[in-house]
């Protein structure tokens, strides 16, 4: 399925994976000085930080003093660079107030949230998964957001009961538009393409359409 992608995927490492089987089947996979799947990639003019926030036999996410230094020291170049960075991260480094998945989240959420507090006028956003639920927000000021999952969307639970909720939610994945000025995010129910019904629009002068009226 990666090789016959149009696009060039970028791996990173999540909570099921265990990072030497890793390691051994995507060889190519960029790892840092410490053994840690973690790297640098400069993509239009920014500087995108993938972390490695696995430790292996727990769910939760870890980022020692090792890849925090990493982080750190990124960030420091990026900002000696002037150049914008974005952070990618699987564990959500912030409490989403849903008792299930908090109890699953990064663990050093302060010593995250202290690098973005440094850095904040570099960062532009940051970018995890791991909850399987639209999410947006900021931590110190930070914007963040975070797709819904191509596997097993969930539901929040914000009554504090230790319970996972799913149903007949639709799997998505996030398109982040991102130029010099702004970072735009779509939610895209990609198994609703083939129901989408299209609208063609007339064409009027340049810049201008004209909208067929309602029903």
């Amino acid at each position: 399925m990666l090789a016959a992608s149009p696009i060039e995927p970028i791996l990173m490492i999540g909570n099921h994976d265990h990072r030497e089987t890793f390691k051994e089947i995507f060889s190519d996979a960029p790892v840092d000085a410490d053994g840690y799947i973690q790297h640098v990639r400069e993509i239009g003019g920014h500087r995108l930080i993938f972390l490695d926030t696995n430790l292996a036999g727990n769910h939760s996410g870890r980022l020692g003093p090792k890849r925090l230094a990493w982080l750190s020291a990124q960030l420091e170049e990026s900002q000696r660079e002037r150049k914008p960075a974005l952070v990618f991260l699987h564990h959500h480094p912030v409490q989403i107030g849903v008792l299930a998945t908090d109890i699953l989240a990064l663990v050093q959420k302060k010593e995250f949230a202290a690098i973005l507090s440094r850095h904040r006028d570099t960062i532009r956003h940051v970018f995890f998964g791991h909850c399987h639920m639209s999410l947006s927000g900021s931590i110190e000021r930070v914007p963040f957001s975070a797709p819904r999952s191509t596997s097993h969307p969930g539901w929040p639970e914000f009554e504090g009961r230790l319970a996972y909720g799913h149903g007949p939610i639709e799997p998505s994945y996030n398109l982040a538009l991102i130029d010099d000025t702004s970072v735009v995010i779509h939610t895209i129910e990609y198994r609703l393409d083939d129901r989408i019904e299209w609208e063609p629009l007339t064409g009027g002068e340049a810049g201008t359409v004209t909208v067929p009226p309602g029903p």
